[in-house]
């Protein structure tokens, strides 16, 4: 595979010597400036966050929850919180609905 061409932008061109020296930081953008890039951070951060952690599991126990699809981790979650107690995280169901996990499935439940 040959390397790409270089190609350049006449709306954005390369910076000078110049611009960076008279580039400043965006907290010195006047207020209406920052005021369109406000809420661009993603998406609003949860009270209780879950933590991201390593765990090693069998390989029998990873394909298990895998083969249900999308949402495996948090369906391992949720049986981790049931096996101590507490029950399944509350959360939104996508639109048509989510995809059940293969006990749920095996039992005839969505």
């Amino acid at each position: 595979m040959s390397p790409r061409p270089f190609v350049t932008d006449p709306d954005n061109p390369e910076w000078t010597e110049e611009d960076f020296a008279n580039a400043r930081p965006a907290h010195e953008m006047p207020d209406d400036m920052k005021a369109v890039f406000k809420n661009a951070g993603g998406r609003p951060k949860k009270e209780d966050p879950k933590r991201p952690v390593s765990i090693r599991l069998s390989p029998e126990v990873v394909d298990y929850f895998k083969s249900g699809g999308p949402g495996w981790q948090t369906r391992i979650d949720d049986t981790l919180r049931k096996a101590i107690g507490i029950g399944s995280t509350p959360r939104k169901i996508a639109a048509g609905g989510k995809t059940p996990s293969p006990v749920a499935a095996r039992q005839g439940r969505k």
